[in-house]
């Protein structure tokens, strides 16, 4: 058995993941000596972005390494590989650009996010069952 579409979203999704936490690195390092609310807030949206791909990616690229051991066909994973990836951009984009606040392209990520996780939860089950 072999995850080689997964591996490929494994990793830019990781390379995503290095570097929400790159940023955070930066603004901790910034602000360590720094008092002032904007720039904290600055700070807590960069901890939250990275730890919001953090809560997802986990359990999402195992679903895709599932999905593709129980058959799912490459057509299939590369869209839900994909739409992944897009979802986390979209989230990261729409939450450091407006600083944690509510946004579209924010709220898009997640739902998007949450609607590839659903397809290949049901997929494996199909093919598992």
């Amino acid at each position: 058995m072999s995850f080689e579409i997964t591996a490929i979203y494994s990793a830019l999704v990781a390379l995503l993941f290095v570097g929400l936490a790159a940023r955070v690195s930066q603004l901790r390092i910034k602000f360590a000596r720094s008092t002032d609310n904007e720039e904290l807030r600055s700070m807590d949206v960069a901890i939250r972005a990275h730890g919001n791909i953090a809560e997802h990616a986990a359990l999402t690229m195992v679903l895709l390494a599932l999905a593709e051991s129980t058959g799912a066909g490459a057509g299939f994973m590369h869209l839900m590989g994909s739409l992944f990836l897009l979802s986390r951009l979209a989230h990261a984009w729409g939450y450091t650009t407006n600083r944690g606040k509510a946004s579209k392209m924010r709220g898009a990520g997640a739902g998007l996010n949450w609607l590839v996780i659903v397809i290949v939860a049901l997929n494996i089950l199909i093919n598992a069952i």
